[in-house]
């Protein structure tokens, strides 16, 4: 699919699900949602949505305009991601991680909810997706 990055955030913002940004030094984690986001032409931040202000609480500041392609990966027996690539890295930079598919405090129970949603999410969206560079700021 051809989407802009803007779209496709808010697509996944609704889910609640978490976010990674990293790169070969770390991992950053971000699950307290839901969040929202601003962004400028270079810049992006995403933070909790009961914030006013992004910079009261934890935020991650990244360059949209670098991430040029998505897809869905499916690790095995993990939760899938969407995760959102630069031209240079075979390691995804900034990944959307869906709701939970499974209850770990009870045995990895299976969470048929979270799972229904992830289903849908795809059917109307797709698995791959091509990110347009003509993103409007917001």
């Amino acid at each position: 699919m051809n989407t802009d990055f803007e779209t496709l955030l808010k697509s996944v913002l609704v889910l609640e699900g978490t976010f990674l940004l990293r790169n070969e030094f770390a991992t950053g984690e971000f699950k307290d949602g839901p969040y929202t986001y601003k962004k400028s032409d270079v810049w992006l931040t995403l933070y909790p949505a009961s914030e006013q202000n992004s910079e009261r609480a934890s935020h991650i500041h990244f360059r949209w305009q670098e991430l040029k392609y998505a897809q869905i990966k499916r690790p095995e027996k993990r939760t899938p991601q969407l995760q959102f690539f630069d031209k240079d890295r075979e390691k995804a930079p900034f990944v959307f991680t869906f709701p939970s598919f499974y209850d770990w405090s009870h045995e990895a129970s299976p969470i048929i909810e979270n799972q229904n949603k992830f289903h849908e999410w795809v059917k109307q969206w797709g698995e791959e997706f091509q990110l347009r560079s003509d993103d409007a700021t917001s």
